[in-house]
């Protein structure tokens, strides 16, 4: 979130860019597209990709009106 707050502004869209790129993490590294969350629960030390992928879609607190959580 942090790092989608401080490219608010400068990059056009910062949650689309950082989607696309974390896409191509994820098939660098050959991360399971739908990990199992029993797996994830025991053996997952962060968020899988497609979770992350999914916050920086939907992360837009400017369009609500509300606080950002870094960045003041």
């Amino acid at each position: 979130m942090y790092s989608l707050e401080i490219n608010h502004g400068i990059v056009a869209d910062p949650g689309q860019a950082m989607a696309r790129g974390f896409q191509k993490f994820g098939e660098t590294v050959f991360e399971d597209p739908e990990p199992n969350r029993l797996r994830v629960f025991l053996f997952y030390d962060h968020p899988p990709v497609v979770d992350r992928i999914q916050l920086f879609v939907t992360y837009d607190p400017w369009s609500k009106g509300e606080a950002t959580k870094f960045v003041k």
